[in-house]
Order: C-alpha cells, then sequence, then structure tokens
C-alpha cells in the first residue's frame, strides 16, 4: 500500500477550510450537525452547536458516541463529544467555527491555552456522480494539528467508536478481533452470532455485517490501536497519552457491559514548519443490503472490490482526490445555489443533497446485472422505495444526476410490472415495496393513495425524460402498465375520490384541490411522453386541459381574498397547491393558465405568512418544507421566492428542536412538529431533496 504524502493531503484540506465554504458559513448554524452519513443505516448527528456541546447520535436521538482528545505537550483538549459516563473530563476545545457542507463537516477550535489549532473534518465521498465512490463503505474522520504559539510540540491524538453503531439494542453480544489485510491494520466489531437482514422496521439500528476502524499509515506517525471498555480507554489517554498496554479479551459481551469501543491513537511532532495529521478510516461492510421479493442483494461497491480490505485500501490511496472532488462539488454547488436564490438558499440546498444522499443505498441487482439505488422513508414507517417520498426527493437527483432517479424507480416498476415472484394487481402506481431493507410489499400490504403515486411516477419519468432525454429505461418494458394508469388517471378525475395523498397525516379528504392538480398536470406530463415514444395517445390528450378548466372555476374561491379552495366542495380554506410546480418545472404548454393561477396563489400564501412560512393549509400552522421551497418555486417574482426561501432557512437557524433536518415544522415557534424522542417524526427524511426544485426551474 503505498503512503499517502500527508503534507499535501492536509495542504489540500486546509485549503478546503480556510477557502470558500467556511467562510460563507460560519454563521450558518444547522438544526443537527451531520458528522457520518453515508446511508440509512450510517447515521450520525451532533446536535449541538460545535463538536463538544452533545454527543453523537443516530438519527433517532439514540447515543451513538464518537470521542476525539489532542494532548499537547501533556494537557488534553476533548475536541469531539462529551463526558459522558466519565468521573473526570478534559476540558472542552475554544470552538472557532463549524462548516457542515455537501461533502464534509469540519470543525475548527483551539486549545483552551491557545497553544495549537485543531481541525477535525470528517470527509464522505458521497458524490451524486460518482457510483463507485458513493458506494464505497468508507469515511475518513482526520485530526490535523498546527502550532498557533509559533512553538514546537509533541502531540497525541485519540478517536474512539462505540458498539452502539453495531447493535439495534444495548444488550446484544458484539465481539471484535483485530486485522492486518492490504497494508493496514484496525479492528472489526459486529453482533456475535448475527443474522443477516433479520430486521426491518423504522427505528432501528442494523445488527449485521462488521464495523471497521483503522487508520492511514504515515511514517511521521506512531499508532496504536485497541478495543475495550471506553471508560478505560479514554482515561488512559487522558492520563499517559496511550491505550491501556493489556487487551480487553472478554468479547463477546453486551454493549452496554463496559461499552467496548474501538479506539486509535497516533503520536507525531509539529512545529512551525510542520503540522501534524491522524486519518481515521470508519468502515461498514453490511454482508448483504437489501432483500427484493427473496433476492439478497448486495452493496454496488462489492462489484469492483473483492472485500472490505481492498475498500478500504482504494480510499486510502483516493484520499486527495477525494478532498478535491468533494471541494470542487461544493464550490459549484454554492456558486449555482447562491447565484439562483442568494447565500441562506445555497446552506438549504448543500444540507439537502448531504441529507438525501443519506437515506439511500447502491446495490447490485444480480438477477439483471444492473444498479439499482435503494431508499428508506426514514423515520414515518420505516417504508422502503416510498414513491410519495422519492417525489419529493426528485429534484435533488433530477438536478445532480438523474439516472440516479432511474435506478429509484426500477425497482418500484419492476415489483408494479410482476417481474416478481409476488402479485400486484392494482390498476394504479404501488406506494412502496416493503419495510426497509425487506422488499416483500403485495397489493393487500399497500398504502391507498391511487391518486397521489400515480401521479407521482408520471411527473418523475418526465422530469428523467426532460433532463436525460432517455426513456429507454420505461419504454417499451412498462408501457402497457404504464397506459393501464395513465387510463385510471382519466378515469378518476376531475373530483378525487375520498383517498390519502402524501400529506396522510392531515387525514383522508374528498375533492382535494392539489391532489387533483398533480393528477391533472401528471396526465399532461404522460401525454407528453405519449410523443416522446411515438405512441398514440389521442384518447388522453384533450383531457388534461379539460380537467384543468374545471379545477380553474370550480376550486376558484373570489373573496375575501382569491384563491383556489382546499377542497371543490369547501369555500372556507386553502393549501398549498405545490403540485402544480410540476408544470412550470417541466416547461409543459397548459393545461392550466400558469400565469394566471400561480399569481393568484403566490399573493394569497402572503397574506397567510407566519414568522417560518405559510401553513400548509388552514387546519393547522405547520408546513412541509420541501412544499413550501415548491411554493416559492411558483412564485413568479424572483424577491418573492426568495422571501419564503429565507424563512425556510430562519426555521433551520432558529428552530428548538435539534435534530436531524425535519421537514414539517410549526410556522410560528419554528419547533418541529413531530420530532420529540423517543420515536421522532419527520426528521433525517431524503425529502428535503424537494428544495432542488428551484435549480431545474426554468427561471433559475
Amino acid at each position: 500500500l503505498p503512503h499517502l504524502t500527508l503534507p499535501m493531503a492536509v495542504k489540500i484540506l486546509m485549503l478546503t477550510v480556510l477557502g470558500f465554504g467556511l467562510v460563507q458559513s460560519l454563521s450558518y448554524r444547522p438544526p443537527s450537525i451531520p458528522l457520518v452519513t453515508k446511508e440509512p443505516f450510517v447515521q450520525t448527528w451532533m446536535g449541538g452547536d460545535n463538536a463538544t456541546a452533545s454527543d453523537a447520535t443516530y438519527w433517532t436521538g439514540i447515543k451513538q458516541e464518537i470521542v476525539a482528545y489532542v494532548r499537547v505537550d501533556g494537557v488534553v483538549t476533548r475536541i469531539l463529544g462529551t463526558c459522558s459516563g466519565l468521573d473526570s473530563c478534559a476540558p472542552a476545545a475554544t470552538s472557532l467555527a463549524v462548516n457542515a457542507n455537501a461533502t464534509k463537516t469540519v470543525f475548527t477550535s483551539t486549545d483552551p491555552a491557545k497553544t495549537v489549532t485543531v481541525t477535525l473534518a470528517f470527509i464522505s465521498s458521497s458524490f451524486a456522480d460518482d457510483y463507485l465512490r458513493l458506494s464505497r463503505p468508507v469515511d475518513y474522520v482526520q485530526v490535523s494539528v498546527a502550532t498557533l504559539d509559533k512553538k514546537d510540540h509533541d502531540v497525541q491524538v485519540y478517536f474512539d467508536w462505540s458498539a452502539e453503531h453495531v447493535v439495534n439494542k444495548m444488550d446484544q453480544l458484539v465481539e471484535w478481533s483485530s486485522f492486518n489485510s492490504s497494508g493496514l491494520q484496525g479492528w472489526k466489531m459486529g453482533v456475535h452470532n448475527q443474522k443477516v437482514l433479520d430486521i426491518a422496521g423504522d427505528h432501528v439500528n442494523r445488527d449485521w455485517g462488521y464495523q471497521y476502524l483503522s487508520y492511514v499509515p504515515n511514517p511521521a506517525n506512531s499508532f496504536s490501536t485497541r478495543v475495550g471498555d471506553y471508560s478505560e480507554q479514554r482515561k488512559a489517554f487522558v492520563s499517559t497519552g496511550g491505550l491501556p498496554s493489556a487487551p480487553d479479551t472478554r468479547t463477546p459481551r453486551a454493549a452496554n457491559d463496559n461499552m467496548p469501543t474501538m479506539a486509535v491513537t497516533a503520536s507525531f511532532r509539529i512545529s512551525q514548519s510542520q503540522d501534524g495529521s491522524m486519518i481515521a478510516l470508519v468502515s461498514y461492510d453490511d454482508i448483504d443490503s437489501v432483500s427484493y421479493y427473496h433476492n439478497p442483494y448486495k452493496a454496488f461497491w462489492t462489484q469492483t472490490y473483492p472485500d472490505i480490505f481492498a475498500a478500504m485500501s482504494a480510499a486510502v490511496t483516493d484520499f486527495p482526490t477525494v478532498v478535491s472532488k468533494g471541494q470542487q462539488l461544493e464550490d459549484n454547488l454554492w456558486q449555482a445555489t447562491s447565484t439562483s436564490a442568494g447565500d441562506k438558499y445555497a446552506f438549504l440546498a448543500a444540507l439537502a443533497y448531504r441529507q438525501t444522499l443519506a437515506a439511500t443505498k447502491l446495490v447490485w441487482n444480480t438477477n439483471e446485472n444492473v444498479m439499482w439505488l435503494m431508499l428508506k422513508e426514514i423515520s414515518t414507517n420505516g417504508d422502503f422505495q416510498t414513491m410519495d417520498v422519492i417525489y419529493p426527493a426528485s429534484p435533488m437527483f433530477l438536478y445532480s444526476n438523474p439516472d440516479l432517479l432511474k435506478a429509484l424507480l426500477l425497482p418500484v416498476l419492476t415489483y408494479a410490472n410482476n417481474e416478481t415472484d409476488t402479485t400486484f394487481n392494482n390498476p394504479f402506481s404501488p406506494h412502496q415495496i416493503g419495510t426497509y431493507p425487506i422488499a416483500d410489499a403485495d397489493t393487500k400490504s399497500q398504502e391507498p393513495m391511487p391518486m397521489e403515486n400515480t401521479g407521482n411516477m408520471f411527473l418523475m419519468l418526465a422530469g428523467i425524460a426532460q433532463h436525460s432525454n432517455d426513456t429507454s429505461f420505461f419504454y417499451p418494458r412498462f408501457w402497457p402498465l404504464l397506459k393501464t394508469w395513465a387510463n385510471y388517471l382519466n378515469q378518476s378525475l376531475p373530483y378525487p375520490a375520498n383517498q390519502l395523498c402524501t400529506d396522510d397525516f392531515t387525514g383522508h379528504l374528498a375533492n382535494n384541490t392539489n391532489l387533483a392538480a398533480k393528477a391533472v398536470v401528471a396526465l399532461e406530463a404522460f401525454v407528453n411522453l405519449c410523443d416522446r415514444v411515438g405512441e398514440d395517445c389521442s384518447d388522453l390528450k384533450p383531457y388534461p386541459k379539460v380537467f384543468a378548466e374545471v379545477w380553474e372555476t370550480i376550486g376558484y374561491q373570489p373573496t375575501p381574498t382569491p384563491h383556489y379552495k382546499i377542497a371543490f366542495n369547501i369555500s372556507d380554506g386553502y393549501s398549498i397547491k405545490y403540485n402544480l410546480v410540476w408544470q412550470k418545472l417541466l416547461q409543459l404548454n397548459g393545461p392550466f393558465n400558469w400565469s394566471k393561477v400561480a399569481s393568484i396563489e403566490t399573493a394569497f400564501y402572503k397574506t397567510q405568512a407566519n414568522k417560518y412560512g405559510t401553513p400548509l393549509d388552514n387546519r393547522h400552522t405547520y408546513v412541509k418544507l420541501d412544499w413550501l421551497s415548491w411554493a416559492a418555486v411558483m412564485a413568479p417574482e424572483r424577491e418573492d421566492c426568495l422571501a419564503i426561501l429565507d424563512a425556510i432557512y430562519q426555521f433551520t437557524v432558529d428552530t428548538p428542536t435539534r435534530v436531524p433536518l425535519t421537514d414539517l415544522y410549526d410556522t410560528v415557534t419554528g419547533a418541529a412538529s413531530r420530532a420529540s424522542n423517543p420515536v421522532p417524526a419527520f426528521v433525517a427524511r431524503p425529502v428535503v431533496g424537494g428544495v432542488f426544485a428551484r435549480m431545474i426551474a426554468p427561471d433559475a
């Protein structure tokens, strides 16, 4: 294994830290800081203002400890985590800056004596346009130390990763062993006597596969690694700068029994001319990632690397490229989003990019020898490949890589087309294919959202065709199926029956005008797909315009302030008609009188706005973040669009609810509406990718 040139790597990272991204984000405080957010089961966050204000947790709020210290000339400073479970505590670093960006999070601090500057960076290779790096289950944690007082110093760095990350319940037995492979040394840890793919659900953690902790070799450093009692190891480092010499051989044991923790330390000397750095590798091999109708599929990276050690070795060599590519992605994203809608919007977009990808996982479909992207509906039931979750997330994929959206929809279409061992016989789109990571849903287990999910499918297919000019992934294979669904929509309009829409938490609603708007625009989108693939849809072509005219007439409420009703038969209510935005996004010539409808609706939203935006409808004060961002895109005037987006940004800054970005919050108080422990909902969900609707709009 070739040695990474550490001075070069440190220089790359320091340029990243001191450059464009950090300067722009010094004043931004995300509700929760992402640390390692690689996929649905690798989700580690920190709900404080800096690296030492709180413990690291799973997206559920359950503690998943990560702790780091720096020891300078015998004096220890805590740079990550709290003093949880310790009798005595090292003083916390003085925070200088926090930069949570699209591919990395960087904490900059000093020790209390201000002798050194410490940079703690969590770095990922989550690039939407680079499948191997996106899939490779290796993240980097870099601790860089530079002299601040212009003196030489002896430095030791400590980093650990607890057993909490590998269990679903703390009484489960964990085991560990050391490894020395592909030039890397370290430890692996997992549940004893584990069963692969044995858990499906929402507020659960994966308890199969193995976590690995290693480090990037560096001849300038002296390293040591160990697994043992978390308290014993941390105390040993604080007092000696090293780890206990005797191994902890009491394995397996329960995760809550003197909690086993993997730790790595590095020792080096720094001077004015030479900084020091340790790069830890945090990796996870889940063996099998998902089960798709009784077919276990492995992660996509296994098609390239023969084992996890080869993947880790490649990640070591790849580190400078990952850092530079990540910085380029972040700079390009910042430039595009801030130019389009301002710096506040750029902060939102960076956070949304990361959170959206983190709810997905690339796998290899061995039956068809193709790559699929699997998605978990995090925190609201744990459903697998949920259509009304993919739909709001879709703008991020359409902007960053439409092929990923194809890879999300294919598992749903394949099931609906009866190409699995489980029959689907509804005349409309499925809602989900199971509970993540087990796809086993049948027709009876579907949540009934017939108009919602059928409309979602057509709008997303049209979006992919528009952004990639490709229809081959659904035509002709799924065309008879899609035509059946189009006929269902046509027959169900113009007045939706009493049914659920994606906002199912508000309950059933008949004659739902927002749902009708979706179906009408979706039917128009399908007619456009017919033209693209050369199919005759003359039997459907006139109807979207007819239905839109009915909608505009019956749905209109002229007094006291002109707007469109929440339901055709309810004259004293309103709702945000966010589904209309797809007529603009797809640049359709109709079916609605866009300038009239959009102007009336968005002008009305302004009259209903609270501090943090306009409520979803008149029945509540809460709003969905994704839908509100779509309302912004509907606004004819840029200043009105920015006012709505700025209100969303202000919510993220002010909210007292320190959880991974929620998409359901109160527009008056800024509190997340359903994110309280022990079962938080509407947090860490990929639907926040909806904020990218601005970036795929023709006036972006």
